[in-house]
């Protein structure tokens, strides 16, 4: 299994006292190839600086390769028409219908700590008949990838 991981589900991160062992535990997925991002969630990893230096040194193996193929950029304009609530003014190029996108061609699962239950997040969206895209959240997946009970 393969997944594309969302900023939500690892800024908490920086505060947790299991950080360590569930850093280590992405290194290693990332290492495998079995846990990538978008450009964008790196970026947006800028707001915790601590964590971002952690993925620094393996920002290339973390970043799927080449995101902007006709058929990830072609579904995230679809998703841009029919989902407009995930743009905002204050963010022009988010990370969620990239990482939706990506995960839909990929055949990748979707991790993010977004509210399942919301009508306006990316697991609704992932729910569509459209898209199909399995969404676990970040603890979910830290306890399916084993890196925390």
């Amino acid at each position: 299994m393969a997944y594309l991981i969302d900023c939500d589900a690892i800024a908490h991160l920086d505060d947790a006292a299991h950080c360590g062992t569930v850093l280590a535990g992405l290194k290693t997925l990332i290492a495998f190839g079995t846990l990538r991002t978008v450009e964008q969630v790196y970026d947006e990893l800028r707001r915790w600086p601590n964590l971002q230096e952690q993925f620094k040194p393996i920002k290339k193996q973390f970043l799927i390769d080449d995101q902007h193929v006709p058929t990830i950029a072609s579904l995230v304009g679809q998703i841009a028409e029919d989902f407009e609530f995930l743009f905002d003014q204050s963010n022009p190029d988010p990370a969620d219908p990239w990482l939706i996108a990506a995960a839909k061609v990929l055949g990748w699962t979707v991790i993010t700590d977004e509210r399942k239950t919301s009508t306006r997040k990316m697991p609704y969206v992932c729910r569509q008949q459209s898209i199909n895209v399995r969404c676990i959240s970040g603890p979910e997946f830290f306890q399916e990838a084993g890196i925390w009970p």
